[in-house]
């Protein structure tokens, strides 16, 4: 698997193929791998500066990976939990790993708790950004949805970039965001790159398909538990309220230490302090590998 030029549409949910940009690692010795589960709208390039962190690409070879209608990696009209967590079981078959790490923000976050309940023995690890395995369509959640919500009806509101440069698009997209630049830097990464200036640019992701299936990414279904104490949460103090109870119905085994809170970090605990991010991942790596030796 590796980086393609764009996504092909697929009928058969079954046949989603993902995309990938991989990181080597930097120890030749290095046997194990991690997967890079984005949040939605954003795609696998969003952890690269995280990834070649030194700690972490010296422990782990990094899938940086595209989830299904997102970036370029296979569009399909339907987009739930159970798809993407089988989109990211078959990759990791097809690439021959039958144990990996797992690390996802956001939606992705929530695959990988999926992925945990569902297919545990595919799992030596998983860390969680930001991602309380909760359904935000429930009543007394939807507060925590309300500031995406406002994001997403702006960008379905002015989808329509027929004819748009590169350049105009851009414009478009940060006078839509100005008060929040990252969430326009997030959005902006879904335009097609064009070599000609003036060649008008179009969506790479599904766009369509994503916003039509926000119910789904808001939604959550436990399925079972992982029961592996190698569990680790790193959440923003800015962003939801962290409650021990609610990743404990996921992972009932989850240990206080294993859980940091950033202060002065919103939902994008790893853009707004990857320095401290990368110190966590590191520390939640080496004790990943400290039991398994």
């Amino acid at each position: 698997f590796s980086r393609r030029a764009f996504g092909t549409y697929r009928f058969d949910t079954s046949e989603v193929k993902l995309s990938s940009n991989i990181l080597k690692s930097k120890k030749k010795e290095c046997e194990k791998h991690m997967f890079f589960l984005h949040g939605v709208l954003g795609s696998g390039r969003n952890f690269r500066s995280i990834a070649l962190d030194h700690k972490i690409i010296s422990s782990r070879h990094c899938h940086l990976i595209d989830m299904r209608n997102h970036g370029v990696s296979d569009h399909h009209d339907s987009m739930t939990y159970p798809e993407m967590a089988d989109d990211v079981r078959r990759y990791a078959e097809k690439s021959g790993l039958s144990k990996v790490t797992l690390l996802g923000h956001s939606m992705g976050g929530k695959v990988a708790s999926y992925i945990c309940m569902k297919y545990p023995d595919l799992v030596d690890g998983a860390i969680i950004l930001d991602a309380p395995p909760v359904d935000l369509n429930n009543k007394e959640d939807l507060k925590y949805r309300s500031g995406t919500v406002t994001v997403l009806e702006k960008l379905r509101a002015n989808l329509n970039i027929t004819g748009m440069t590169r350049r105009e698009a851009m414009k478009m997209i940060f006078n839509l965001y100005k008060e929040n630049k990252a969430v326009g830097h997030l959005i902006a990464q879904n335009l097609s790159i064009e070599k000609k200036e003036n060649k008008p640019v179009h969506w790479v992701s599904n766009m369509h398909g994503i916003l039509s299936n926000m119910d789904n990414v808001f939604s959550f279904e436990n399925v079972g538990t992982y029961e592996s104490e190698k569990v680790y949460i790193i959440c923003g103090g800015k962003s939801y309220p962290f409650e021990m109870e609610v990743y404990q119905k996921v992972y009932p085994n989850l240990l206080m230490n294993n859980v940091k809170i950033i202060k002065k970090a919103a939902h994008w605990v790893h853009a707004d302090k990857p320095k401290k991010t990368c110190e966590h991942i590191a520390s939640f790596l080496k004790d990943i590998d400290s039991s398994s030796q």
